[in-house]
């Protein structure tokens, strides 16, 4: 299903893309961008705990071999096998609960880039509640991210 969904998003994008439908965007201003860059303030906070919370002191890891051991003893982080503590996990549907690292960064990345993309295109009025309704879901998810006990901190990245 994730596939169909992800399919189906980059056909939609690579056809508005490419002209296809004759379609001219209204013009971007002040506050579109205003908007925008709360939506993607908040965004990164909630990256930024979903990061700590799944990538730092919350998390564990599971050595499955004695060179896997070595490996995370010595810093070496290729090679192992994560398990998650139990304490926390992710909810979103794309990330799975345990994501690895690549897909986590890809996959917020396309996302905030998704979002501008589609902001960009959307007429005047829905540019508007696309971003304030995006927003407001953000700053619920960082919300209760921050009633979990999950703090707006610096990780090690």
């Amino acid at each position: 299903m994730k596939k169909i969904i992800m399919i189906f998003i980059i056909l939609l994008v690579g056809l508005v893309g490419s002209g296809v439908f004759a379609y001219t965007p209204d013009p971007w201003t002040t506050q579109d961008t205003i908007l925008q860059s709360a939506f993607t303030g908040i965004t990164l906070i909630d990256i930024w705990q979903t990061y700590n919370f799944l990538y730092t002191s919350q998390h564990t890891y599971q050595y499955t071999t004695e060179q896997e051991y070595t490996n995370i003893k010595t810093g070496n982080k290729e090679n192992r096998t994560q398990t998650h503590t139990g304490q926390y996990y992710e909810t979103n549907f794309f990330l799975g609960e345990n994501p690895s690292k690549f897909k986590f960064f890809t996959l917020t990345s396309l996302a905030l880039l998704s979002h501008l993309f589609i902001s960009y295109i959307l007429p005047y009025p829905f540019r508007t509640i696309w971003q304030i309704a995006w927003s407001c879901i953000e700053i619920k998810y960082v919300y209760h991210n921050y009633q979990m006990g999950i703090r707006i901190g610096i990780a090690s990245f």
